[in-house]
């Protein structure tokens, strides 16, 4: 859907949660970005990476919905990057991209030692690991992220189910708990950019 349509419009940005922060008009949209201008220099200052709801409200008495990040917020304007429709993320939340990458990880006790995972399967929600060490229902854990950023510290997650492979592996699934909003802007980007090399593969044109 492309963005410039909604120029002029009036906006509504909320929390996750709805609740409301600001009210103001798209000035400008470019890519994937909006910009929000405010009727006064009263803008409240939100955190860069914020995850926020922006509700366009349309001429005809209609409206859109759409999820993005605070890239820049001022008193008098703010810009909202990686927009998209609220059923689009909510499809990509869940949307497991398969990929076969190595990791540590650790359980969350006391004097607890590294072990080697391969991630074979990566969502916003969670994870698909593949290891030969033993977890129980319900551990928790915390996965190295550096193969997808440098600026995320650790992933925490809960082991949630266990199966085997075929190639007699252990694989758990985990499901993320308290990643942050500026943590998943992160890894959706990364989510979105191997989607983007698996459709140009199939189609047949390489990782360009």
């Amino acid at each position: 859907m492309a963005l410039n349509q909604f120029i002029g419009l009036t906006c509504e940005i909320k929390s996750m949660k709805d609740e409301d922060i600001l009210f103001g008009k798209i000035a400008a949209a470019r890519d994937e970005r909006l910009q929000i201008d405010g009727p006064s220099e009263n803008f409240p200052i939100l955190d860069a990476g914020m995850k926020v709801k922006i509700l366009v409200n349309g001429k005809t008495g209609g409206f859109n919905i759409f999820v993005g990040w605070v890239v820049s917020s001022q008193k008098e304007l703010l810009v909202v990057g990686n927009v998209t429709n609220l059923k689009e993320y909510e499809t990509r939340r869940y949307f497991r991209v398969n990929v076969d990458l190595p990791a540590r990880a650790y359980e969350m006790t006391r004097d607890a030692k590294p072990f080697q995972v391969r991630v074979k399967n990566l969502s916003l929600g969670g994870m698909l690991l593949e290891t030969d060490h033993l977890l129980r229902p319900e551990a928790k854990v915390k996965i190295d992220p550096k193969f997808f950023s440098q600026e995320v510290e650790w992933l925490y997650a809960t082991v949630v189910r266990a199966l085997k492979t075929r190639e007699g592996m252990l694989a758990y699934g985990v499901d993320f708990v308290d990643l942050a909003d500026w943590e998943e802007q992160r890894l959706c980007a990364f989510l979105y950019e191997r989607q983007r090399q698996e459709i140009r593969k199939k189609q047949g044109f390489g990782f360009l």
